[in-house]
């Protein structure tokens, strides 16, 4: 055998080894796209029900959220309503009762005077 046969079997053998590794991690890397494939699809089918549920969930908040924002509006109508009233009252009640109180205070002033001078 003449070293250029030599060197055709050894490349040759050389080939073969490569190809066989070669097809090993072509095995590895179809097995791992059939997990990924496997785990994707597993991730699939727990997410899409979560996110269905997560946006009934937001459209409940948010029907919520609206019903407690037009509860603080008639609050803040009815407390202003109540605050008017209730100066309103004030004025109507403490201007009345200043008045009989100025009465009293000046016929008491009256009849003391008178009782003094009697």
């Amino acid at each position: 055998m003449s070293a250029g046969d030599l060197a055709a079997v050894v490349v040759t053998l050389l080939g073969i080894v490569a190809i066989v590794v070669l097809l090993f991690a072509a095995q590895a890397l179809l097995r791992s796209l059939r997990s990924l494939r496997e785990a994707v699809e597993e991730l699939r089918a727990e997410t899409v029900p979560t996110v269905v549920e997560m946006r009934r969930a937001v459209d409940q908040t948010r029907h919520e959220i609206e019903r407690v924002d037009r509860v603080l509006d008639r609050a803040d109508t009815l407390t202003a309503r109540a605050d008017v009233a209730s100066r309103l009252g004030f004025v109507m009640v403490v201007n009345p009762v200043i008045k009989l109180w100025a009465a009293v205070s000046g016929t008491n002033r009256a009849a003391r005077r008178l009782r003094g001078r009697s």
